[in-house]
């Protein structure tokens, strides 16, 4: 099973958990701080991707510093489990999920925006307002520049892509003409 689908599994656990204990925010919170804390210090990445089961408690103690004081049982108690099965690896993926699904619950979906040069707020609102599936209520894009994009758009929402890029554009009319 890949990184992912387990980490979703763990955060849906994790979700579902707090919100019948009335403790989502407080939950998703904590979560979207591990995940920043961990992005921002690559010696954190490598010292949890180690597996230390059973080599003592140094690497509790660590995690006992940067954590605990600052997040709710609940998530204190999914990271202890993580480190005792050897997978706090996954523990930003797992952030990252509880974030999604956070997000998802109060009907906000995330897109990606590829374009070949920087666009205004005024495309990217545009953006957001014709690709806005019908169970969200809003889009949050983000937008990145492809230097590989000649033109057009590149429009990733959940699952689906939309390409609606120059190259694409300039396959379809040559099938076209080719076609007859």
């Amino acid at each position: 099973m890949s990184t992912w689908r387990v980490a979703r599994r763990y955060a849906r656990a994790l979700f579902d958990v707090a919100r019948e204990r009335g403790i989502q925010p407080e939950a998703v919170d904590a979560m979207r701080g591990i995940g920043l804390i961990i992005a921002a210090s690559p010696d954190l990445r490598r010292f949890m991707a180690e597996d230390r089961r059973g080599t003592g408690d140094a690497q509790s103690a660590i995690m006992d510093e940067i954590f605990k004081p600052r997040i709710p049982d609940l998530v204190w108690r999914l990271i202890v489990m993580l480190e005792q099965r050897g997978r706090l690896v996954i523990l930003p993926a797992i952030a990252a999920a509880v974030v999604e699904l956070d997000e998802e619950a109060r009907g906000i979906v995330r897109a990606d925006l590829a374009t070949a040069v920087p666009v205004g707020q005024e495309l990217i609102d545009a953006v957001a307002a014709a690709v806005c599936p019908p169970d969200a209520t809003v889009v949050r894009i983000t937008p990145r520049v492809d230097r590989g994009l000649i033109g057009g758009l590149l429009i990733k929402v959940r699952d689906t892509v939309y390409d609606l890029s120059l190259a694409t554009r300039l396959r379809q009319a040559e099938r076209c003409l080719a076609a007859g």
